[in-house]
């Protein structure tokens, strides 16, 4: 996987990237898919995540998602001395996120990979985690976001008022929304 994304180019302009409103200088470029590097708490790139143009997501066959990440914001090799980090299930949310924060932030790909890869983190940092998971109409990003914070320490769950995900909220009402509900816990305070 590291030749493979080493050898792409730098991305200047995506169309997934334009509808999500979102921009990340780290990504690079295959043929006219945008690709994600997924690493691991050592730094190696264990997976590729490819997006094409309209949105459509596949990871490298035979790789390692599970228990691995996409950092936002922050250079991984600093993962130890973080004071906070956010978590989002995708890349655009991730990146919402983190516009919205300045803080930073890691992508897990799944609701469902998120308690190994939170663990995985556990052991090398002890960061505050905000679980910004999906509010999809199954409810699973919430009980996934809810079982990561009852099992690790200093972990708490913050998901959409809205349904979707925090990208969606932005996209629907504004950034600064996002902000609000990152940062007040999603009770808007502000309004009252």
């Amino acid at each position: 996987c590291v030749s493979r994304f080493e050898s792409y180019t730098k991305v200047d302009k995506h169309r997934y990237l334009a509808s999500k409103k979102i921009q990340n200088p780290t990504l690079k470029l295959k043929s006219r898919r945008l690709v994600v590097p997924i690493f691991n708490i050592q730094y190696e790139i264990r997976s590729l995540q490819y997006i094409e143009p309209g949105g459509k997501k596949r990871f490298v066959s035979a790789s390692e998602v599970a228990g691995n990440f996409f950092p936002i914001g922050f250079d991984i090799k600093n993962i130890a001395s973080q004071k906070i980090i956010y978590v989002a299930e995708g890349l655009a949310t991730g990146q919402t996120i983190n516009d919205a924060t300045n803080s930073p932030t890691i992508c897990v790909f799944s609701a469902n990979f998120g308690l190994k890869t939170l663990a995985e983190i556990r052991k090398v940092t002890q960061a505050s985690l905000v679980v910004c998971f999906d509010n999809d109409k199954t409810g699973l990003g919430k009980k996934k976001a809810d079982e990561i914070a009852s099992a690790l320490d200093n972990c708490v769950v913050r998901i959409p008022s809205e349904p979707g995900d925090f990208n969606d909220l932005a996209l629907n009402k504004s950034i600064e929304q996002v902000r609000s509900e990152l940062l007040q816990g999603g009770l808007r305070l502000r309004d009252y």
